[in-house]
């Protein structure tokens, strides 16, 4: 007769056998095995969670893992990450809603929710997750007061958060002052004018997403409350994504108000395919040549251009030739990208190295919500 197999392996072996499953099919699977393997697996199915579409376009997976969590809730504090990557159809709204309440051991959360209605707010209203560090959310309330004070209440009641990033299709709309605790706050991404409503002190890093309806005020006053959100001597990495007819107004004030910015990021939109892009990339580095004296330890710089063609494109010799003149002026300076081309200070002398390397070099790949590319 055979022997068991907890005979022959110890459950830590046993238990890295499953982990070394490389598909959550094929994990599901040591479920049927034996109830060993089932008490072994089950932990680990759970734990890391992604909803998404299947090839087809459809989303019966977030029904399957809700319907799994509301029949046999002892699963629920099993799951520590969750990732849903489309809005819930109107049924599924209802299922998240009622489901994700009993996770609450969940440490990490990104997903698009839209409330239409005063029930599912009221549902929404009673999530608690004591053990959250990561939230990515994606927000649309229609009912009034609206947005803001649904996001302000949510946050409000999970102080453990370390990284926000807050995203939404419509505008943030701002009838009333509000504010949001966040203690233990150290990367915030999302709407610029979201900032003047976080309450933070320890705040490591920022990606502030700015609207075109961003004027001349409202860049002062959210640089104003940004810096009120950082310490001094902490490094800082800011990075920003914005029209080009705000970089010079963004720059000015950060040069002003944070001066202590370790890694600076220049994300901008709207540059010239058709017209004189040439002289857009060249009005772009003048200005960066115009603040960069006035920042007292930056080592990185990135000037991005979203969405770049061949004709708006950095070529290598102005990539070169800025470089050289971002060292005479900033001589902190470590290392410099510019879309396709990046280089970095070695030996007293600059050579490129492969651009997507930035974020790895500078540290931002380390930093959560920092990263355009990287969602946990």
């Amino acid at each position: 007769m055979a022997r068991p197999i907890s005979q022959w392996f110890p459950n830590e072996v046993l238990t890295q056998i499953v982990q070394a499953a490389s598909k959550k099919a094929d994990t599901a699977a040591f479920c049927q095995v034996s109830k060993l393997f089932y008490g072994l697996s089950v932990p680990i199915l759970y734990h890391s969670v992604y909803l998404k579409t299947d090839t087809n376009g459809a989303s019966d997976c977030i029904t399957q893992f809700c319907d799994s969590i509301a029949y046999n809730p002892s699963l629920a504090p099993l799951v520590r990450f969750v990732r849903l990557d489309m809005f819930p159809n109107r049924l599924q709204t209802d299922s998240v809603l009622e489901s994700f309440k009993l996770l609450t051991c969940l440490e990490a959360l990104s997903m698009k929710l839209w409330l239409k209605t005063e029930i599912e707010l009221k549902k929404f209203r009673e999530w608690a997750f004591p053990r959250l560090a990561k939230c990515h959310l994606g927000l649309i309330v229609d009912m009034e007061p609206g947005t803001a004070p649904a996001l302000s209440s949510f946050l409000s009641g999970h102080p453990s958060v370390t990284s926000f990033w807050f995203w939404s299709a419509t505008r943030l709309v701002v009838k009333e002052p509000f504010f949001i605790s966040l203690p233990n706050l150290q990367h915030f991404r999302g709407l610029a004018s979201l900032t003047p409503a976080l309450m933070a002190g320890h705040l490591r890093g920022a990606r502030l997403d700015w609207g075109k309806e961003d004027d001349d005020s409202d860049v002062e006053k959210t640089i104003v409350a940004l810096k009120q959100l950082t310490s001094g001597g902490t490094p800082f990495i800011c990075a920003n994504d914005a029209c080009d007819d705000q970089f010079a107004k963004i720059l000015r004030s950060l040069s002003k108000n944070i001066p202590y910015i370790t890694t600076l990021e220049m994300r901008v939109f709207g540059i010239d395919n058709s017209g004189e892009p040439q002289r857009s990339r060249d009005k772009l580095v003048a200005h960066v040549k115009k603040y960069l004296p006035h920042f007292m330890c930056l080592a990185f710089i990135s000037i991005e251009i979203e969405c770049p063609t061949w004709s708006n494109r950095f070529s290598q010799k102005e990539a070169e030739r800025a470089t050289a003149d971002f060292d005479k002026l900033c001589p902190t300076l470590e290392a410099c990208s510019f879309t396709d081309f990046a280089f970095k200070k070695c030996n007293g002398s600059w050579e490129e190295f492969p651009y997507m390397h930035f974020y790895e070099f500078s540290g931002m790949n380390t930093q959560a919500c920092m990263h355009p590319f990287l969602i946990f």
